[in-house]
């Protein structure tokens, strides 16, 4: 039974949006009429892939957005307790959509379970949403699906997934006070570069001798940020725009992790950081069943 995204009209005038098992549009637009809503829109979240172009396969793997690294280890940690429990996977799925209040959740899990009722396999439906479960994600589960071991592996996945999460929010924690600090000093040193200094030099200009060498670059610099600081900001954010999309290009994104890698201290953290995950990944397929050679690459 397929999944749809609907819009519908309360009887106290509001919108109301959510996501619906039917086994058609029309039923579901009569579905919600019995409930006493006004259907206005009905879309299938993920219709069949045997029926989708090319063009409409990118629309497919583009839609569902992303999920938030604790979102996905809550859904793994979920669909391993169900399946370790011995529930069906498409009882298990149809549970982890009913938990979650989250619209982009909702979304991606009915797709995936509309996927799994048409007979695909569970690695096939998350093959759909390929933003939001990476290529580890889907090999592991493919090859515990093959071994007839999916429970075991998707509670492998489900501790590497909140290793993971525990791991980039200990970073992000700890990457956040200097940050601050960092944004805190440019900003109070563009403040008296901006604001201070003009009114320091009024009285410097009364008393009418040469100043210092070190006084006179001080002025030249307030001076060159107050004429020039609405360009120095565009400035940088249009570098931030262009490093970015170069950062895209294979190319330039093997440049910078090479400079990344040389530089004294953040090199070694870096090494040690892709070197612990290469490993934590490696040895997770490994157990899963994945074949060497397919899981090196």
């Amino acid at each position: 039974m397929p999944a749809f995204e609907y819009t519908a009209l309360e009887s106290n005038g509001k919108q109301k949006k959510g996501i619906m098992d039917a086994d058609s549009a029309k039923q579901l637009r009569q579905l919600l009429r019995d409930g006493g809503m006004i259907p206005l829109d009905v879309q299938q979240v993920e219709k069949s892939a045997d029926q989708s172009s090319d063009k409409h396969s990118k629309k497919l793997r583009s839609q569902g957005g992303t999920l938030k690294p604790a979102e996905l280890a809550l859904i793994t940690r979920q669909l391993s307790t169900l399946t370790q429990s011995g529930s069906p996977i498409e009882e298990a799925l149809a549970t982890t959509v009913k938990q979650t209040d989250k619209r982009s959740v909702k979304r991606i899990m009915s797709g995936v379970r509309t996927r799994v009722m048409e007979g695909h396999s569970l690695a096939v439906g998350f093959s759909a949403f390929p933003k939001v479960f990476p290529r580890l994600y889907q090999a592991t589960v493919a090859a515990g699906e093959k071994s007839g071991h999916l429970d075991a592996v998707l509670n492998r996945l489900a501790d590497y997934t909140e290793n993971r999460q525990v791991m980039q929010s200990k970073v992000q924690t700890a990457m956040f006070y200097p940050l601050v600090l960092t944004l805190l000093a440019i900003l109070i040193v563009v403040g008296l570069l901006v604001y201070v200094v003009p009114k320091v030099i009024e009285v410097f200009d009364s008393v009418g001798e040469q100043l210092p060498l070190m006084t006179r670059i001080l002025i030249a610099v307030s001076d060159f940020v107050q004429q020039n600081g609405l360009f120095m900001l565009g400035g940088l954010i249009a570098s931030l725009f262009v490093m970015q999309k170069l950062l895209q290009i294979p190319r330039w994104r093997y440049r910078y992790d090479q400079f990344l890698l040389k530089l004294p201290l953040v090199g070694r953290l870096n090494r040690g950081f892709n070197t612990a995950r290469f490993a934590r990944t490696l040895s997770i397929l490994a157990n899963s069943g994945v074949p060497i050679l397919e899981a090196l690459t």
